[in-house]
């Protein structure tokens, strides 16, 4: 229960973070998830020194989103497969709801 309830509550804050600080984003919520996975994952402040986030600001397309999420797939100079899927999870969720 314990454990549920920290989950809930870094969740929460990252949310309370996003929406006060980018409100004009108008995300949808399927964006807003996945950036809140991807931020609870990394850490709010990589997503708001990001491409992710300018790319988004600037309204680039698709293809750069997708590249902004799977920059982040790395560990040292490897690709991690588990990242990979992970950063391919979250841009699909931001692009295409799934």
């Amino acid at each position: 229960a314990y454990a549920w309830q920290q989950l809930k509550d870094t969740l929460q804050g990252l949310s309370d973070q996003l929406a006060y600080k980018y409100p004009y984003l108008n995300l949808a919520q399927w964006e807003f998830d996945a950036i809140i996975d991807f931020s609870f994952n990394l850490g709010f402040p990589s997503f708001e020194e990001s491409d992710l986030l300018q790319d988004i600001q600037t309204c680039q397309s698709t293809g750069y989103i997708e590249g902004d999420f799977t920059a982040w797939d790395h560990i040292g100079y490897q690709v991690s497969n588990g990242l990979f899927r992970r950063r391919t999870a979250e841009y699909q969720m931001f692009l295409w709801r799934e």
